[in-house]
């Protein structure tokens, strides 16, 4: 992957060509930015108690961590009425379907191809689940 640097005037120019406002804030002053900071300690207690009780080692942060923000972005909140972020976002309209969610760290069989096994091999091995497919249900 090539990293491409963009001039920052250049950029500025691109949020105000697109209607977006920019805002800055000072650095080391969490407090100026309140309600990102509680998103974040909400999102880390979540991944805390994730990787506590699949008794997961701390190496492990990225899963729950994206199931977290996975969950809270297809959850009702006060900032946008009546729709959750991911209706927002996307402009679908459609509620998210929660039918295929699993918990995390679920018991699962994985199939062993044919290829891969002998005559009196099982023809599954266990696993657990640690996160969802972006690309399927």
């Amino acid at each position: 992957m090539e990293v491409v640097s963009i001039p920052p005037k250049k950029f500025t120019e691109y949020l105000k060509s697109e209607g977006i406002i920019k805002e800055m804030s000072k650095p080391y002053s969490p407090q100026s930015n309140e309600v990102i900071e509680r998103a974040n300690r909400t999102i880390r207690e979540r991944v805390r108690c994730m990787l506590d009780d699949a008794r997961l080692q701390k190496k492990y942060w990225s899963f729950p961590v994206s199931l977290a923000v996975y969950l809270k972005n297809r959850t009702p909140t006060r900032s946008v009425v009546s729709k959750t972020s991911h209706e927002a976002w996307h402009g679908s309209g459609k509620k998210p379907l929660f039918k295929y969610l699993r918990g995390f760290v679920c018991l699962v069989f994985v199939q062993v191809p044919k290829e891969k096994r002998k005559k009196m091999d099982y023809r599954a091995t266990s696993g657990i689940i640690v996160g969802y497919s972006i690309s399927t249900k």
